[in-house]
């Protein structure tokens, strides 16, 4: 593709954009925004944290009799 039609081609993209969007289009050819390249190591939770002292249920939630069936 030539130079002309190429410039034509983006002319009639940009023109239908707004000027905060074709700013921000500018803003990321402009400056990439990079990955860190080193891996995050987070603590690790408790053994002894929410879930770990469950109580079953009892036996008298599950008869069936009690709920009038």
């Amino acid at each position: 593709m030539n130079l002309v039609a190429k410039s034509l081609r983006y002319w009639h993209t940009l023109r239908h954009l707004k000027p905060v969007q074709f700013y921000g289009r500018l803003w990321i050819k402009l400056y990439r925004p990079q990955l860190a390249a080193t891996p995050v190591t987070l603590p690790l939770r408790d053994d002894k944290g929410v879930g770990s002292n469950r109580q079953r249920a009892s036996r008298q939630c599950l008869d069936l009799a009690a709920l009038g069936f």
